[in-house]
């Protein structure tokens, strides 16, 4: 999980200013799966200012693999960061992902508390999604 928040953390990092780092995040958002897409099994994350919609399944090496769609470029930028940090890990090694790995990104100086709130929620969705099964 850690090299790919390290790459994130470089790639933002390259932008001078807030609102270019903004839109890097959304730039990464359009790489998503097309909106509406999402299979009966995704779960809609509470508390996201977009439609958000995110969802994963164990590969037969018990892996996880995630995906998402939001209706919000930022939304699916910042759950692609999330996705792509817990995709490839095991249950075991996903079992302390919590926000507090995207420390080194400073995520607060980028987006509002209720950005921060839906993103954490994400998280949480992640995370019931792994307890799950």
């Amino acid at each position: 999980m850690q090299n790919t928040i390290s790459e994130f953390k470089n790639y933002i990092d390259q932008f001078d200013d807030d609102f270019d780092r903004v839109h890097a995040i959304m730039d990464l958002g359009r790489q998503q799966q097309q909106y509406g897409s999402q299979p009966e099994s995704a779960l809609k994350v509470p508390g996201c200012q977009s439609s958000l919609w995110v969802w994963g399944e164990k590969t037969v090496c018990d892996h996880w693999h995630f995906k998402s769609t939001s209706d919000g470029l930022f939304s699916a930028g910042m759950a692609r960061l999330a996705i792509e940090a817990a995709n490839g890990h095991t249950t075991e090694e996903l079992a302390d992902f919590t926000i507090s790995w995207f420390d080194e990104i400073n995520l607060s100086g980028l987006i509002t508390n209720s950005r921060m709130n839906g993103f954490a929620n994400l998280i949480k969705v992640i995370n019931g999604i792994v307890n799950q099964r």
